[in-house]
Order: C-alpha cells, then sequence, then structure tokens
C-alpha cells in the first residue's frame, strides 16, 4: 500500500502582498507559485487555493529578528495565522525566517542577479 502524499502551501506574509510556494512531503522543495495582494479578499481566494490543489497543511513564515526575539511583523504573521487557522481548519507549521532575506540576497549576488522584495 502506498502512503498517502501530504500536500504543503507555504505562505510568505506581508502587509501588501503575500506570497506563496507549493511542495509536497515527496519532494521537500517548496516551488514558488504565485503572489496574491493582501486585500479584504485574501482568506476566500487563499481557500479557493488549497481547494483546487488539494492543500493539506500550511507552512507560514515566521520572521524574527536576529536574537530569535518577535518583532512587529512577529505579531502581524501570528495573528493572520490565526484568521487563516479559523478560516481553513488546515494544521499551520510555522518556519523561522531568521536571515532569509540575506541568505536570498547573497545567493542572487553569486549569479549576478538582483534582489528585490517588491515595493
Amino acid at each position: 500500500m502506498e502512503a498517502s502524499v501530504i500536500n504543503y502551501l507555504a505562505i510568505d506574509v506581508g502587509e501588501k502582498r503575500i506570497g506563496l510556494a507549493t511542495g509536497n512531503m515527496l519532494s521537500g522543495v517548496a516551488i514558488r507559485f504565485k503572489t496574491l495582494n493582501h486585500d479584504e479578499y485574501i482568506l476566500n481566494s487563499i481557500n479557493k487555493l488549497i481547494a483546487e490543489l488539494k492543500i493539506d497543511q500550511l507552512v507560514i513564515g515566521l520572521p524574527k529578528n536576529i536574537n530569535d526575539d518577535d518583532t512587529m511583523q512577529t505579531t502581524y504573521v501570528r495573528q493572520f495565522a490565526k484568521q487563516l487557522e479559523l478560516n481553513t481548519r488546515l494544521p499551520i507549521n510555522f518556519q523561522d525566517e531568521a536571515l532569509s532575506s540575506v541568505k536570498a540576497r547573497t545567493e542572487l549576488e553569486k549569479t549576478n542577479k538582483t534582489f528585490n522584495k517588491g515595493d
């Protein structure tokens, strides 16, 4: 009997936009999927994608400072995650994002690409 595959939706919560990536437990890799405007319809938009993509679990990036302390953005993300959990009824796993932008910038600079988080 084959084990069932768990599909993930990774969510990078911003105040203006929300970045999404998809993945599953077999590949162990998240693939950039799309970016949504963070507006009054965001929970409905995410719910629609969850149904379409047959998502089983959510992974939300949790921004913290270098000392592993919460920031104002950490609080914002936790509040959004609470709303999302109530709305989707899916398990949420947090992924520490400390220094992720620094790492991304370093990797992109190695390939002579520019780093731009957007407006």
